[in-house]
């Protein structure tokens, strides 16, 4: 009990949000916000941010703000590290979240350079904390994934998904080993002037 106590006092919900977002944001090229940084002992030890939102681009025009909206993310992230404003991550977790795709109706991605700045610093400095970020193992527990083509009337979703993904780094072949478990419970296809196509259980 002291100890939780005690590291509540040291990482403090400001400090882990000075700390924790801007290196998100940093790393996707988004603007990112949340409700609460705070550090967590359930299920691991780490840090939990509650709704967790990453903006779409300043640029065009989307149908929805976000990339990403999810209800909480759970970081299992090293301690130690974190006295020293370092963030290293075994594990990144993803509660509820809805991952929003969309070509707009002037076919600009809402993708449109995410991760851009992000892919040389990894290779430049692979034990960095945003290649932490980039190449930590993570899941997603009861996710939403909604794809969007407004120039072609074109709307997919799969709902109810769970993925699981490790990823390895073979450091002297310069490769990354990727094994990852996927299910979707239900997906709809929908297209402008016909009718919804629905589908369950996609292992």
């Amino acid at each position: 009990l002291v100890a939780i106590i005690f590291s509540k006092v040291i990482f403090s919900s400001d400090r882990l949000t000075a700390l924790v977002l801007p290196k998100i944001s940093q790393l996707l090229n988004r603007e990112v916000s949340a409700e609460q940084v705070e550090l967590s002992f359930f299920p691991t030890i780490g840090i939990k941010i509650t709704v967790l939102r990453v903006s779409n681009p300043s640029s065009g025009k989307y149908n929805t703000p976000y990339l990403l909206d999810a209800n909480s993310v759970v970081i299992d992230a090293k301690i130690l590290p974190l006295l020293k404003n370092r963030l290293v991550i075994n594990n990144v977790i993803f509660y509820s979240p809805t991952f929003y795709v969309e070509q707009n109706s002037r076919g600009r991605l809402n993708t449109y350079h995410l991760l851009s700045n992000s892919f040389h610093r990894t290779r430049q400095n692979v034990g960095g904390s945003l290649s932490s970020l980039l190449l930590s193992n993570f899941e997603i527990s009861n996710g939403t994934f909604i794809w969007d083509d407004d120039r072609a009337g074109i709307s997919v979703q799969f709902i109810d998904v769970d993925l699981t993904s490790r990823i390895k780094t073979v450091v002297e072949e310069d490769r990354l080993l990727l094994s990852s478990k996927l299910r979707i419970r239900r997906f709809e296809f929908r297209r402008s002037g016909s009718d919804i196509f629905k589908g369950n259980n996609i292992d």
